[in-house]
């Protein structure tokens, strides 16, 4: 039966240090997409505009209610004097 213990036995055998290359490889490409990680503001930057959008949304419902509110009296008002 095949199993990771026999294969990983199977590559040892062919090349001694080929799982400490793989492990070398496995930590830098880690390290590298760690890095990139921190590194990337792209995803900071889209929650940034999301709120601000959000607070003009906010803003601008309040501002719509306020003036719906006194429009709807306003034409109350010229309708009770026709």
């Amino acid at each position: 039966m095949i199993s990771a213990n026999n294969i990983r036995s199977w590559i040892v055998q062919r090349n001694p240090n080929a799982m400490m290359h793989s492990q070398r490889h496995v930590r830098g490409f880690m390290k590298r997409f760690v890095t990139s990680f921190l590194s990337n503001q792209s995803g900071a930057t889209a929650i940034e505009y999301g709120l601000i959008a959000a607070l003009i949304a906010v803003a601008a419902i309040a501002a719509m209610t306020t003036l719906g509110t006194k429009l709807g009296g306003t034409f109350n008002n010229v309708s009770n004097q026709l």
